[in-house]
């Protein structure tokens, strides 16, 4: 119950951390187009976008109480009873989060480097 209570308060954070970091890939992405207009722009390879896939990192590094990153996964994003789930709703399994997470690791830091 105790993730309940974490889970449901820390909702408004995440949304507001989440729209800051959609908005700075949404911006990353047009400077790319601009100063290489002629290179496409490759489609992400998931149904979890890069900005999601950020909120979840920097979310677990900010919430005490996880001593690693699958057991905050599992109990906290990818669990239907903390309310979280409906913030992501294409989420993936773990699994397939650690294959992603590989892909996010420079967006983040430039990210936090900004911030």
């Amino acid at each position: 119950m105790i993730y309940v209570d974490i889970a449901l308060s820390l909702v408004f954070l995440q949304q507001e951390l989440f729209c800051d970091i959609d908005d700075f890939c949404i911006e990353a992405q047009e400077n790319y187009k601009n100063q290489f207009p002629d290179q496409p722009i490759s489609q992400w390879p998931s149904k979890l976008s890069l900005s999601k896939i950020m909120t979840i990192m920097i979310t677990f590094h900010d919430i005490r109480g996880f001593r690693n990153f699958k057991s905050f996964y599992n109990l906290y994003i990818n669990n239907t009873n903390t309310g979280i789930i409906s913030l992501f709703p294409n989420i993936v399994s773990y699994n397939r989060f650690v294959e992603l997470q590989k892909s996010a690791i420079i967006p983040l830091t430039y990210f936090l480097k900004t911030k």
